[in-house]
C-alpha cells in the first residue's frame, strides 16, 4: 500500500484503500454519487464508491493500482449533518455501531432531502433508502427521528461478537438513527 505525503487527503485515501470503515464513514451518506479514480502507470479508471468497497478491508483495487482521489460532488447545500458512534474504549477505533445523517430543509422547514447510513452492522456501511423516502416532506423539527423504525433497518445484517450481540447492534442502530435525525432537525 502506498502512502500519500499529504496528511489530510492522504489519510482518507489510505483508509479507503484498505476499506477501513472508521475513517471514511462520515462521507457515506452520498456515496452512490461518489467515484474513486484508480491510477496505474499509464491509465486511470473510475468506479462508484459503493462498488469499490466490497467488504471489511476488501476493495476492488487491482494489483499495481493506487487510489488517487475520492471525488465528491456537492449535491446538498445548507444541510445539517451529524455522525454518531458507539464503541468501547478498549476496542480503540472499532465501532459497535456508527450512524451518519444529512438533512436538508426547504423554505417551509420540511425535509427536502435526507441521507442516512449505518456502519458496523453489515459487511459494508448501508444507506437506508426506505427511511430516506419517508423523511422527504416531513416537518424538520426535533422529533423527526420518531419516523425511523425497525422496519427501516431490515436490510442490515449485524454480527454478534465479543463487543456486542447482533440484537444489541440492531437496537443501538435504531436509537442512533433516531438521535442523528433529531440532531439534524434541531440544527439551523
Amino acid at each position: 500500500m502506498l502512502v500519500d505525503s499529504t496528511t489530510t487527503r492522504g489519510s482518507k485515501t489510505v483508509s479507503m484503500r484498505s476499506a477501513s470503515t472508521a475513517r471514511w464513514f462520515r462521507t457515506l451518506p452520498g456515496r452512490p454519487r461518489r467515484t474513486t479514480p484508480m491510477r496505474r502507470p499509464f491509465s486511470t479508471r473510475r468506479m462508484p464508491l459503493a462498488d469499490f468497497i466490497v467488504g471489511n478491508r476488501k476493495t476492488l483495487r487491482q494489483p499495481g493500482e493506487i487510489l488517487s482521489q475520492i471525488l465528491i460532488p456537492r449535491t446538498i447545500e445548507n444541510a445539517a449533518a451529524t455522525f454518531l458512534k458507539l464503541g468501547a474504549r478498549r476496542y480503540l477505533v472499532i465501532s459497535i455501531v456508527m450512524v451518519a445523517a444529512v438533512v436538508e430543509k426547504d423554505s417551509t422547514d420540511r425535509v427536502r432531502e435526507a441521507r442516512v447510513s449505518v456502519g458496523s452492522c453489515s459487511a459494508v456501511a448501508q444507506r437506508l433508502p426506505e427511511l430516506e423516502r419517508v423523511l422527504i416532506g416531513a416537518p424538520a423539527t426535533v422529533g423527526l427521528g420518531a419516523l425511523a423504525g425497525a422496519r427501516h433497518l431490515k436490510d442490515l445484517s449485524p454480527i454478534g461478537d465479543v463487543r456486542a450481540t447482533a440484537e444489541y447492534r440492531r437496537d443501538v442502530a435504531l436509537r442512533l438513527v433516531q438521535r442523528a435525525l433529531d440532531a439534524c432537525a434541531g440544527s439551523s
